[in-house]
Formats: structure tokens, sequence, C-alpha cells
């Protein structure tokens, strides 16, 4: 079988924040032991590396077509009106993330591993506080060695949106930017790109320092000095590189509870 040692499932979890609590320490039992699903069968050894979470936020899901009467068509022949609602416009939520290991492909039989979880009452519970989940099967293109997580360290998961033609001119091009960002104290935990879903897409997970923000002038920051220096070597790399990227969006996140590796100091 082919070996996917270098692969992960990418997950995104929303749960109304009322439910956070009740979610986290349900699944910090879950996550007791290092492969929770192995109970379901020998072979599905996933282990979760990255836990992380977002500030609650309001949930925008979009706008519902609804069709409504109004009463000042009563007489005409437009007696009916299309209106939109956002029937869950006040519901806050929060948003986790997971990154979770897949070593092999040899019992990746994922119908069957959802009737078996089907099964298990506190995966259930889990389950039953969760508003939204989608997930992705992404390969990993650098990972650094793991590393503690402090209690109110600051992450960003900057994900970014390529030509087909451009994302192994971005790798290679980011791989030579990243060792300046960590000596200026921007530490990479890892770099995704998608193998399922939207396929042109790469994911990066950052540890920021303490006081910085999460745009992209501000990681920009540590080239100031090539920028003026030598402008043409700035423009090749650092220009030339982002003007690849088509679309781009940036999240702060923070280690949850139940982190891996996650010290409380």
């Amino acid at each position: 079988m082919p070996d996917l040692t270098e692969y992960y499932l990418h997950v995104d979890i929303t749960v109304p924040e009322t439910q956070c609590e009740d979610f986290e320490k349900k699944s910090a039992t879950f996550l007791r032991p290092r492969y929770p699903f192995k109970k379901f069968s020998e072979k599905a050894n996933y282990e979760l590396v990255l836990a992380l979470a977002s500030e609650p936020f309001a949930h925008s899901p979009g706008l519902t077509k609804i069709t409504q009467n109004d009463g000042e068509f009563r007489n005409s022949e437009n007696s009916q009106r299309d209106v939109f609602w956002d029937k869950n416009a006040s519901l806050t939520v929060r948003k986790y993330v997971h990154l979770w290991t897949v070593p092999d492909i040899e019992d990746l039989d994922l119908a069957r591993r959802m009737r078996q979880v089907a099964d298990d009452p506190l995966y259930m519970s889990i389950n039953a506080l969760v508003f939204r989940e989608t997930q992705a099967f992404v390969r990993r293109v650098k990972l650094t060695p793991p590393l503690e997580l402090r209690k109110g360290e600051k992450f960003i998961r900057v994900t970014r949106r390529f030509l087909s033609k451009d994302i192994a001119t971005y790798l290679f091009n980011a791989g030579v930017i990243e060792p300046t960002l960590r000596k200026a104290g921007w530490y990479m935990q890892g770099q995704y790109q998608n193998v399922t879903g939207t396929l042109n897409l790469v994911t990066e997970f950052w540890i920021i320092p303490p006081s910085a923000g999460s745009t992209l002038t501000e990681m920009l920051e540590p080239f100031k000095d090539l920028q003026y220096k030598q402008p043409k070597a700035y423009a090749q790399l650092i220009s030339g590189t982002f003007d690849l990227v088509q679309a781009e969006t940036r999240e702060l996140l923070r280690p949850t509870s139940y982190s891996p590796n996650r010290i409380d100091k």
C-alpha cells in the first residue's frame, strides 16, 4: 500500500459559543489516548498534532431566500415578493482547527469508520455539539520539529490560492524566505497543500511574535532592509512570490485547552 506518512487530515469545526466549554471538556476526554480511534480499529493510528481555536465571532452563513406576502402589493399582480433572511445572524460561534496524521491508507475505510464511531456515546455527544464541520486531506510540504505550545501563544493560519502552474514556484520561494522569518520570531509549524477539495490551496500555520499582528505587512517587516538595500532582489524574491497569490485568508488562532504539547505557563 502507498505510504501516507506525509499526509494529514485538516478539519474545521464550528461550535456555538454556548457549547464550547462542553466541547473542549469532552474532546479532552476523547483525546486522552494518543491514538483515540484505535479503539475502533487497530489500524486507525491517527494522531492529533495540532488543535487551535478562534475567538468567538458572529456566524454568517449567507442568506436564505424566502417568499412572503407584502401588504403594499395586496391588490397587484405582485402580491408576493422574494426576500432574504439570515436565520442564524445572531449565532455566536468559535472555530476549532484540527490536524491529524494519516500514516497509511491500508485501512482508510471512512464509511465503515463513520458507522463504528456512531456506536460510541462520547464521540456522538461531541458530534452533537458541532454546528458545522469540513475536512480535507492535505500533503505536508514543510514541517518543523514538534514544539511546546504556551497558553497565550498566537497562531495565524494563512490559506492561499494559486494558479496550478504557480504553486511549485511559490513553495520553493517560500522555503527560501522562511529562515529569515524564523530568525525574526515567526515560527512555521507546517505548510500543507490540498490533495482533496480545492487542489490549488496551500495552508500555513505560523506562531507569531507576541507583539505582532497577522497582516502580511507585519509578516514582511523582517525584509525591510532587503527592500531598501537590494530592491531588485526584494522585487524578485518577496514581491514576486506574493504576486503569485490569487486570494488569501488569515485567521488568528490560539492553542485549545486540549492541544498536544501545550504547557500552561
